[in-house]
Parts: C-alpha cells; sequence; structure tokens
C-alpha cells in the first residue's frame, strides 16, 4: 500500500515536472500518518520529515467538510 501511494506521488510528480527533492515540505493527514513505516517511506521519498499543522484527523474531517460544501454549491 505505501508502495503505490509513493507511486502516485512520483506520477503526479512527473506530470508536474518536479522530483521529490524539489519539494518544499510535506504535509501528511490521517491516522495512517501515525504509522512509522508510512513516515520513513516519506522521509526515504522526499528527503525530508513529514509534518502536520493540525492533527492528521482533524485535518481529514476539515477537507471532508469544505468537500462537502462545494459539493451543495454545485
Amino acid at each position: 500500500l505505501i508502495d503505490r501511494s509513493l507511486q502516485a506521488c512520483s506520477e503526479t510528480l512527473e506530470r508536474a515536472g518536479l522530483s521529490p527533492g524539489e519539494v518544499n515540505a510535506v504535509f501528511v493527514s490521517g491516522g495512517t500518518s501515525y504509522i512509522p513505516a508510512v513516515q520513513n517511506a516519506l522521509v526515504q521519498y522526499f528527503g525530508k520529515v513529514p509534518r502536520s499543522a493540525v492533527p492528521p484527523e482533524r485535518a481529514v474531517l476539515v477537507g471532508a467538510a469544505l468537500n462537502q460544501a462545494f459539493l451543495k454549491k454545485t
């Protein structure tokens, strides 16, 4: 699962014309961001420690609420 997630990162960066080293900061959200294997994989891939500006679960909840508000407008 971690490898597939990093593959999605690779594809996204490739489309943007960027390399992992060009990413200034890595922010994580969701409960799986607490898993050491996930954190280690992100450090290895991006070369920097992932950050979380807010508790990961709260970021997911806020994102879901914003998405719902957007969907109600369309």
